[in-house]
């Protein structure tokens, strides 16, 4: 045990004094500390007041649109000036006159009417996102409408009325509202991506440079194979929760500290990222470990069976896939948090570390679901720890051509025998 602590010591010390890691904690933690200060620097009846300013400015611009009537059925822009009130609207007696106007830039659009259900949208550069023509289609039928009312001496302003009725939905959510905790959710499968990729890809870095360098020699002689990739594996996990603690709390404090002095639609978009319930919290805690934990002696393990650090990609790259496999199924999931899927690979170790967190923020889960994913989990990282020392063992002192896995574990069990 005494080695397994001076193993882990001298990780973190590795950790503690890489430039990289310091600046990039202090960095981040700081920028998302001080982003969250801002109103209270520059005080909120300044910013309201400038907020104002801005949206009356941009109310004052009204961009034109134009209409060419073909067939004689808008015979006018009251109905138009009422309902679209952002726009400038104008009817002209020629389709050249619209074109050259629209090309030009001095109108937006335009709409050519040909008959009571045709029209030619007159654009100079399509959008990508353009809601002219579904606009221009419900004018269309108003006046269709009216024409028609018109005809048959209907109260066209009565029936318009009946047929605007606005309708009145409340909605009550019994379990999970999805839509308010989507942002920290997304925000949380995003913190596990980057943890088991970036400090994985680090760990199986770390055994193979020590191996090209003949440092691992050394290290055997003075310490058990075991508890070098336990203390590696640890040591990360440490350095890589605590950085993470550090961003993240900083962003937390300040939030709270902040909150009062932000817009009420900020602080709502904010609250729907800070105000994390404890449930997911602990769920995530124990996931994330033991999620982390899992994948990290599987890249310690892999990264022992290569000599130099050029090869760790072709040895780590199943594993890399399945877990960017399993991180685009989360992604997808969070559409349909109770999806038959998700439900599924939330018993998969490779997975579960995703999948457990979407259905405890945004889907149904019970108490047993959680327990019996973590236990697989948990046992799968006590086995993966136990194969991967083994793997570790056997290839550490191993130089040459890379070894593949399925060639070492073959040797591992027919030694057992």
């Amino acid at each position: 045990m005494t080695q397994l602590w001076t193993v882990i010591r001298f990780e973190l010390n590795s950790y503690f004094k890489n430039k990289g890691y310091i600046l990039a904690t202090v960095l981040l933690a700081a920028v998302l500390g001080v982003g969250l200060c801002i109103p209270r620097f520059f005080g909120e009846d300044e910013g309201t007041k400038q907020d104002g300013a801005v949206a009356s400015e941009e109310q004052g611009k009204k961009d034109s649109l134009l209409i060419f009537d073909e067939a004689g059925i808008i015979k006018d822009t009251k109905y138009l000036d009422k309902k679209y009130p952002e726009w400038t609207w104008k009817i002209v007696s020629d389709e050249k006159k619209l074109e050259d106007e629209v090309k030009a830039e001095t109108a937006e659009a335009g709409f050519v009417v040909r008959n009571a259900s045709t029209y030619d949208y007159i654009v100079n550069n399509s959008k990508m996102y353009d809601s002219n023509t579904e606009m221009f289609d419900e004018i269309l039928s108003y006046y269709n409408r009216a024409n028609y009312m018109n005809q048959n001496k209907i109260d066209v302003e009565k029936m318009e009325e009946v047929l605007n009725t606005p309708i009145v939905s409340n909605q009550k959510v019994l379990g999970k509202d999805s839509v308010r905790s989507y942002a920290y959710t997304y925000i949380l499968i995003f913190v596990i991506y980057f943890m088991i990729i970036f400090y994985g890809q680090m760990i199986a870095v770390s055994v193979t440079s020590e191996k090209s360098n003949r440092a691992i020699e050394v290290l055997i002689t003075s310490s058990k194979p075991d508890y070098l990739i336990f203390g590696k594996v640890c040591a990360g996990a440490i350095a890589s929760f605590l950085q993470i603690g550090i961003i993240l709390g900083a962003g937390l404090v300040s939030y709270r500290a902040n909150a009062s002095v932000w817009s009420s639609k900020l602080t709502g978009m904010l609250g729907s990222i800070f105000d994390i319930p404890n449930t997911v919290l602990i769920v995530f805690a124990v996931f994330v470990v033991f999620g982390f934990l899992f994948y990290s002696f599987l890249y310690a393990s892999l990264g022992a069976l290569v000599s130099k650090t050029e090869d760790i990609s072709k040895s780590v790259g199943p594993v890399m896939m399945v877990f960017i496999v399993g991180f685009m199924i989360a992604m997808f999931g969070l559409q349909e948090p109770d999806g038959m899927l998700i439900r599924i690979t939330s018993f998969i170790p490779f997975t579960a570390s995703y999948m457990m967190i979407i259905r405890t923020a945004m889907g149904t889960v019970t108490v047993v679901e959680l327990i019996v994913s973590a236990l697989i989990l948990i046992a799968s990282c006590v086995l993966t720890g136990i194969i991967g020392a083994k793997v570790y063992r056997f290839g550490t002192l191993h130089y040459g051509n890379p070894l593949k896995l399925r060639n070492v574990l073959r040797r591992l069990v027919s030694e057992k025998e």
